[in-house]
């Protein structure tokens, strides 16, 4: 059962208790403003407190058997429904007296009377030949009843260990999942990076390419300056100079080459 179902359940044990409080609060406090509000502020804890306080005491003894559970914890809840208990069986019986109790006019036939001194009108009970032992009885299961099905409430949760079992399975998928994230996310990181380093490859060819292009052309210049100068002068040792000159200009173009890798 869901926590949400739980709670919904104990907001509905804890409105079964309030008109049962009410009444018998209302009936010591009387019907002015200020008791009436002296009224609420007594009804609405006891009633809460009559269905939390076995709920929890069921709660703290299913987790008797947890892992590091301290050993009290196998009594102390049970002890705490005694008081509880004993609370119930008083708030039953003072409904049962409350409901039953007569107004204090008139005077009647003692033995109609509900506590036959002949002082009080007639009880509702005597027409229904119910007894106030009955009603007692009766409200006193009724509390015993809800404070039961809270206590039932908070005992059937999971087993400790069955309940760290499913936690501790719950947190590995979760990691599970995360780090298949993880790893999808670092194959696209690696894909990335493999594609840039491919452009940026493919950047630096075309880079040197254009350089050599370049510097071939420049090269291209100068061979054919060189030659016309030869040509027009027709000196031997200038043919010669030149010719060192060309062979000077050809070797940065020649590493150029080299640089530019091929495919």
């Amino acid at each position: 059962m869901t926590r949400w179902w739980t709670a919904s359940i104990l907001c509905g044990l804890i409105l079964v208790e309030v008109p049962i409080q009410y009444v018998i609060f209302q009936y010591f406090h009387g019907y002015s403003p200020v008791e009436e509000l002296l009224t609420w502020l007594f009804t609405i804890p006891v009633s809460a407190v009559m269905v939390l306080l076995p709920h929890l005491a069921g709660w703290w003894y299913r987790d008797r058997t947890a892992t590091g559970a301290d050993g009290l914890m196998r009594f102390v809840p049970l002890v705490l429904l005694l008081p509880w208990a004993y609370l119930a069986c008083m708030l039953g019986y003072l409904r049962a007296r409350v409901l039953l109790a007569p107004p204090t006019t008139g005077i009647i036939n003692p033995s109609d009377s509900y506590l036959g001194n002949g002082s009080k009108i007639p009880s509702t009970a005597s027409i229904v030949h119910v007894t106030p032992t009955t009603m007692s009885v009766m409200f006193v299961a009724l509390i015993l009843g809800v404070g039961g099905i809270g206590f039932m409430l908070g005992i059937a949760r999971e087993h400790p260990l069955v309940g760290s079992y499913r936690g501790a399975r719950a947190l590995w998928q979760r990691i599970t999942e995360q780090s298949r994230g993880v790893a999808e996310a670092v194959r696209l990181a690696d894909e990335r990076d493999q594609t840039l380093d491919e452009q940026e490859e493919l950047s630096e060819e075309q880079w040197l390419r254009h350089v050599r292009g370049i510097r071939a052309a420049y090269a291209a210049a100068a061979h054919a300056y060189l030659d016309a100068v030869a040509e027009a002068v027709g000196d031997p040792m200038v043919t010669e100079a030149v010719a060192v000159m060309s062979q000077r200009i050809a070797e940065p173009e020649q590493e150029a080459d080299d640089q530019v890798p091929v495919g």
